[in-house]
């Protein structure tokens, strides 16, 4: 469909037809698309500046529209912000189903707009079946999802989904990145920019080089000048503080000390990071809020990636960014610093903005990091390329009838391989969706998919992208190389043209205050005995305990009292947890009270006792032959017989505690295992 300029053409400077089909144009300053524009037109929409109304443009168009935000926040927004009749799709509603049902029969509702998350398209799609085709597809802030880990393989299967439905789609965002997709590039692209734009202050407070200085100095330097700079404004200014680091681990540890220091209450702090399972404790240690009614929670807070882009603000604070290119999660690019900007909606809502950073020197990478530098997006297809060659092959091999009635050793190879290599940052192939059947109401039927190896184009362009943001922003050469024509790289980064390009004025400040971040170092013992005084303090509400957000050590906790506290009595569970030193300790206790549970307690233990003897040292390989022994005398089953030495020792430790220790035989070392009689634990049975 052809998108209309409607009352508003005063405020169109100038249009300008590109080379890709679409239209470049130049809007009188503060002007919104909804003023000038009846749709947004298919393609990949530039519009240069966030808040120019392109997503409420979609929203008040008359078309059908599913409109894809990055996160579930961000659909809570847009419903919320805009009054109309919107669906917002979200699966924690138990009834959504049911619900998007009566909305889409409601004949007073013209014109359906269904705001949902990306994990929810295949769900919608099915439901509103050969419908879909009626519907204008629109993937808001497509460059974080496409370039962010946590995103990128769901959105370039639900890209693959969109473009198998329908031609009437539109990839949006104001910093886009390029696209290696073949299908993706075809696309016309229409930008929206204005004449005249205001230009904020950024204050670059960039870490200078002392001696001996890494990379990973320089990082904890740049981010213990950032914590300097906090403390001075939270004990001179009651302003809201929004701090951007991306890394839970270093936002926990700036907190704790602001808190501990008596700067700010815990109630005052607020993490705006990812909802996945490890974070939970952390959000919950502090507010545990989240932006409500377009305003800033607390005093304090700080966001990670996951808040980069798609929420609103309506409110004022200081923006503080702390940025590190010697780890790639924690390096921000321009275009994120723009989109972090951006997300204030209320003029000068942002009062002080200021980006703290440090340089990388080429000599502070290794030969590998070097490497990565030269690529660019022609070497990084002809490896994907590669490599899906080379997953047909392995996929070829592992669907043989004889690999998938295989020994439990091949059977771990593949499982490594699927778990390990396909999460490599360099594996640019991955997993395409054919669908075959005849409605889409049938989308999720397994029975019409096919999966067949494909280039992970969205996965390229985040390696182009994040290599040229290192490349430009953050590369800094000694000056002896500065002319030199042999090396492309020899060049001082250029942070402040970089920032000045996206829209900002820099000042540069190099920052000298420094206030030392302390490092929390959790030990094992203190991680269990946390995670078991956690489950002690809810053990008798433990069937409403969401085991999704629990930490693995609490899991394991968790599923090992729950095994045993139908048979042993609790104080006895308890009272053993509570000794336990190490996860190696845990571990053998799960195994101890498995088999105290599986009838064969006696057996087992006899049969160790008979094949090991208090304060024999024995070999790794001769410790795994007995152990096969004892699992063929229990008539276990054959996967066991491929027994690995941590299991080994394991079994063992429910009768010895098993000592490594190395011995020297001529010019020989070899390690082997004292065994010493250990406490037996004392768990208590039920009476019956």
């Amino acid at each position: 469909m052809k998108y209309k300029i409607i009352s508003g053409k005063d405020l169109i400077i100038n249009q300008t037809k590109n080379k890709t089909g679409g239209s470049d144009f130049v809007l009188k300053k503060h002007a919104k698309l909804g003023e000038i524009f009846s749709f947004l037109p298919t393609g990949i929409i530039n519009k240069t500046e966030t808040g120019i109304g392109a997503t409420t443009l979609e929203l008040i168009s008359k078309r059908n529209s599913l409109i894809i935000e990055p996160l579930i926040v961000t659909v809570e927004q847009k419903k919320a912000k805009y009054k109309g009749d919107v669906f917002a799709f979200l699966t924690e509603d138990a009834d959504v189903v049911h619900n998007l049902q009566v909305y889409l029969n409601n004949p007073q509702i013209k014109h359906k707009k269904i705001l949902l998350v990306i994990d929810n398209l295949e769900k919608v799609i099915s439901i509103l079946g050969d419908d879909v085709k009626k519907y204008f597809i629109l993937f808001d802030e497509i460059d974080f999802m496409q370039s962010s880990s946590n995103y990128r393989s769901k959105i370039e299967s639900a890209v693959d989904l969109a473009l198998l439905v329908t031609k009437k789609i539109a990839l949006i965002s104001a910093t886009l990145i390029s696209f290696s997709h073949p299908k993706i590039k075809k696309l016309p692209v229409t930008s929206y920019s204005y004449l005249n734009t205001d230009y904020p202050i950024i204050y670059v407070h960039k870490s200078l080089r002392f001696d001996n200085c890494n990379a990973i100095k320089l990082k904890d330097y740049m981010l213990n000048q950032c914590m300097a700079y906090l403390i001075e404004k939270l004990n001179n200014s009651e302003d809201k503080l929004l701090i951007v680091i991306n890394s839970v681990k270093k936002i926990d540890e700036i907190a704790t000390m602001l808190v501990n220091m008596g700067i700010v209450a815990l109630e005052d702090i607020t993490l705006l990071i990812s909802n996945k399972s490890d974070n939970y404790k952390f959000k919950s240690k502090y507010s545990n809020k989240e932006i409500h009614n377009f305003k800033l929670p607390t005093r304090v807070n700080f966001i990670t990636s996951a808040y980069y882009n798609g929420y609103d603000l309506e409110d004022e604070y200081e923006l503080v960014i702390a940025s590190s290119p010697s780890n790639k999660a924690m390096m921000v690019s321009a275009n994120e610093i723009k989109q972090i900007y951006g997300r204030c909606r209320n003029k000068n809502g942002v009062k002080k903005c200021s980006l703290f950073y440090h340089d990388l020197l080429m000599e502070d990478l290794n030969e590998n990091q070097q490497l990565e530098l030269q690529q660019n997006e022609t070497s990084l297809l002809e490896l994907a390329n590669e490599l899906v060659n080379m997953q047909n092959c392995m996929d070829k091999y592992f669907n043989k009838s004889s690999f998938r009635s295989g020994t439990s050793l091949i059977k771990q190879v593949q499982e490594h391989f699927s778990t390990k290599v396909l999460d490599y940052e360099y594996y640019l192939a991955r997993k395409k969706i054919i669908f075959s059947g005849k409605s889409f109401k049938d989308i999720g039927n397994p029975k019409y998919l096919k999966k067949v190896n494909e280039i992970a184009f969205f996965k390229v362009d985040a390696l182009v992208y994040q290599i040229e943001v290192k490349k430009e922003m953050y590369i800094t050469m000694h000056r002896d190389d500065f002319f030199s024509e042999e090396n492309e790289f020899s060049r001082y980064n250029h942070m402040s043209n970089i920032l000045a390009e996206k829209g900002f004025y820099p000042i540069s400040v190099n920052t000298m205050k420094y206030a030392k971040i302390e490092s929390k170092k959790i030990t094992q013992d203190a991680e269990i005995q946390s995670a078991v005084a956690y489950i002690k303090q809810h053990m008798d509400t433990l069937h409403d305990i969401d085991i999704k957000k629990l930490t693995k050590t609490e899991l394991t906790v968790y599923k090992l009292y729950t095994k045993a506290k139908d048979y042993f009595t609790t104080k006895s569970i308890f009272k053993e947890l509570e000794k336990i030193k190490s996860k190696r300790q845990l571990s053998i206790l799960e195994i101890y009270i498995t088999h105290s549970l599986d009838k064969i307690e006696n057996v087992l233990l006899r049969c160790i006792k008979t094949y090991f003897k208090n304060g024999e040292c024995i070999s790794s390989e001769e410790l795994i032959l007995r152990v096969g022994k004892i699992y063929e005398e229990l008539n276990s089953p054959s996967k066991n017989k491929n027994i690995l030495l941590k299991e080994a020792i394991g079994l063992i430790s429910l009768c010895y505690t098993p000592n490594s220790k190395n011995i020297r035989n001529g010019n020989q070392t070899n390690k082997v295992y004292e065994l010493k009689k250990p406490a037996m634990f004392n768990l208590k049975k039920l009476k019956k």
